[in-house]
């Protein structure tokens, strides 16, 4: 398929590349009192019976297990194609694609791999992958739905898999992650060269602004 979003066929492959005791309190003979609020069943030697704690149903496992497992396939796969994107498309002529074009442009090569690469993915997950592809591309990748947040106020980065935000002045630990350092390095590459500043192990830190403000 011709685009002019994509790189010739040629120079593609040019590029390749526990419980504490209690005692409890005596009986008395005294008149019948009023009664008392029910308390925990005592055993043998004034230990108190503690009360079986809620047990995690398998299902709700399962279901935690099979959610982290998607997640990991659909990370995978977008390393995969986000690599296959850079190979094909002309990223010199992106600057003056619509945000319509292109994201027709990055459906049309992702489901182009997918086939060949023959994973079949549901509509809810295809439509987030593209979404998430595109922000790599045109957007600052995994944080780009945080800036778009206006109950966000602030991010903080503690490495590839611990992002904090804060939201009315109380700092959360969110879902979002990196895939890896090389995944968040190349985001704040993406920060700093926007305004002509560049960070790395002779200049590890660097003030920069992004273009909002």
């Amino acid at each position: 398929m011709f685009s002019r979003y994509r790189k010739a066929a040629a120079d593609r492959k040019a590029e390749s590349p526990a419980q504490s005791p209690q005692t409890p309190a005596p009986a008395t003979a005294a008149a019948p009192a009023p009664a008392e609020p029910q308390r925990a069943p005592v055993l043998p030697g004034g230990m108190l019976k503690s009360s079986p704690r809620p047990a995690v149903q398998p299902a709700q496992i399962a279901a935690a297990d099979k959610e982290r497992k998607r997640k990991d396939r659909l990370g995978e796969l977008k390393s995969e194609l986000h690599k296959r994107l850079l190979e094909q498309l002309n990223l010199g002529a992106l600057e003056h694609a619509s945000e319509a074009d292109l994201r027709a442009e990055i459906a049309s090569i992702s489901t182009e791999v997918l086939s060949e690469m023959s994973v079949v993915l549901s509509k809810e997950d295809r439509s987030q992958l593209f979404q998430e592809l595109y922000d790599e591309v045109m957007g600052l990748g995994p944080i780009e739905p945080l800036l778009k947040d206006d109950s966000v106020n602030d991010i903080l980065i503690n490495g590839p898999h611990q992002v904090f935000v804060e939201r009315a002045g109380k700092l959360q630990l969110s879902d979002i992650t990196f895939k890896d350092e090389k995944h968040l390095l190349r985001i704040i590459d993406k920060i700093v060269s926007a305004v002509g500043r560049r960070v790395d192990e002779s200049n590890p830190y660097v003030d920069a602004r992004l273009l909002d403000g």
